[in-house]
C-alpha cells in the first residue's frame, strides 16, 4: 500500500483512526520501566495485529530487550 493509500484511508475514516490510535496509546507501555515488560509485548502484539487490519503483513519479535514490530506490503 502506497503512502498516498493509506493518507486517503485515514481522511475516509478519520474518527475511527483517532479511535484506533487511542486503543494504542491506552496501553501503559512505558519501556524504561520494568513493571511494564508486559505491557510493552502487548503494545507490540496490538500494533502488528493494527497494521494486518491495514493489509500490511506485521508481527511482532523478541530482542534481547523489548519486542519489535515489523511489518511489510506485499
Amino acid at each position: 500500500m502506497t503512502l498516498d493509500a493509506v493518507l486517503s484511508r485515514v481522511d475516509t475514516d478519520f474518527d475511527a483512526s483517532v479511535a484506533r490510535l487511542m486503543r494504542l496509546l491506552e496501553i501503559p507501555s512505558i519501556s524504561t520501566d520494568p513493571a511494564y515488560s508486559a505491557d510493552c509485548r502487548r503494545t507490540a502484539e496490538h500494533l502488528a495485529a493494527d497494521l494486518a487490519t491495514l493489509g500490511l503483513h506485521a508481527e511482532a519479535r523478541n530482542t534481547v530487550g523489548h519486542p519489535i514490530v515489523l511489518a511489510k506490503s506485499d
